[in-house]
């Protein structure tokens, strides 16, 4: 292999570098991580909690409901999410088994903050854990 070869390859393998670093970088800065940012939890006879938080510029909102043992439960959830001087009202309801995960829908792609918060329900004796939870930057 010449001299020419050689730095020919050099070169590859630093534009490599370079193209693997920058992707990192760009996907290290843009990339959001799930938290919890509120929970509630109660244990004895058929249980209730509930669980508020302020969330600002989530990217996702989660509702997570844990029980021991596992069984039925119901739950209830609201937002109210504003984005600039628009403010939109949701809420539904949901049942399942525990552990139970569940994406709640947003009215905007990234709003400015969500109040947002969840009540869970067990539908026999147990512990009962509901965690709120959001993707943010």
């Amino acid at each position: 292999m010449g001299r020419g070869e050689r730095v020919r390859r050099s070169r590859w393998v630093v534009v490599g570098v370079v193209v693997c670093v920058a992707s990192l970088s760009v996907l290290s800065g843009a990339s959001a991580s799930v938290r919890a940012v509120k929970s509630c939890s109660t244990h004895g006879g058929l249980e209730t909690c509930a669980a508020a938080a302020r969330i600002h510029h989530p990217q996702a909102l989660f509702v997570k409901v844990l029980s021991q043992p596992h069984q039925r439960a119901s739950v209830f959830w609201q937002e109210v999410c504003s984005n600039g001087s628009r403010s939109v009202y949701r809420s539904g309801r949901f049942q399942g088994v525990t552990p139970i995960r569940r994406r709640i829908a947003m009215p905007f792609a990234v709003p400015d903050s969500c109040m947002f918060s969840a009540q869970g329900h067990l539908f026999h004796d147990g512990s009962l854990r509901v965690v709120l939870q959001a993707e943010v930057p």
